[in-house]
């Protein structure tokens, strides 16, 4: 697996960016927000802060770790981590 670095990731500073964004944008931001990544990111630091922005700007969040391919019959499973918000 590769080397994870969680919020000091640099892979991170578009998903910090996005959120800088959403909360500048307050209620005038999206309703719906759908979100994929890589597995591992389920438990992270990282994630933990993407939920607590969500849901101090009044979203309702769910995640999930599912395997899309595995779904639909392909053959190459991959289990990745989605998070689908509403408010």
């Amino acid at each position: 697996e590769a080397l994870q670095l969680d919020i000091a990731d640099a892979r991170c500073a578009a998903l910090q960016h996005l959120l800088r964004c959403l909360e500048s944008l307050g209620e005038s931001g999206p309703r719906w927000i759908a979100l994929e990544n890589v597995k591992g990111f389920a438990g992270s630091k990282m994630e933990q802060r993407v939920l607590s922005v969500l849901q101090a700007l009044g979203f309702n969040c769910s995640t999930f770790l599912l395997d899309p391919p595995a779904c639909l019959g392909i053959p190459n499973h991959r289990k990745r981590f989605f998070l689908l918000a509403d408010r």
